[in-house]
C-alpha cells in the first residue's frame, strides 16, 4: 500500500502540470517504477529504494 500512495501522488502532480511531454514521461516512469517495486516486493529492502 506504500507504493500505491506514491503512485497516486505522481498522478496528482501530473495533472497539475498539464504538460503532454511531462505527462508521457511521468507515465512511463511510473509504470517502470511500479513494475520494479513489484519485482522487489519479496525482498522487502528494494521497496524503499527509489
Amino acid at each position: 500500500s506504500m507504493y500505491n500512495a506514491g503512485f497516486a501522488m505522481i498522478e496528482e502532480s501530473d495533472r497539475g502540470y498539464n504538460q503532454p511531454s511531462y505527462d508521457s514521461a511521468t507515465r512511463q516512469y511510473s509504470v517502470q517504477w511500479t513494475w520494479c517495486l513489484r519485482e522487489e516486493v519479496p525482498d522487502g529492502d528494494g521497496a524503499s529504494g527509489l
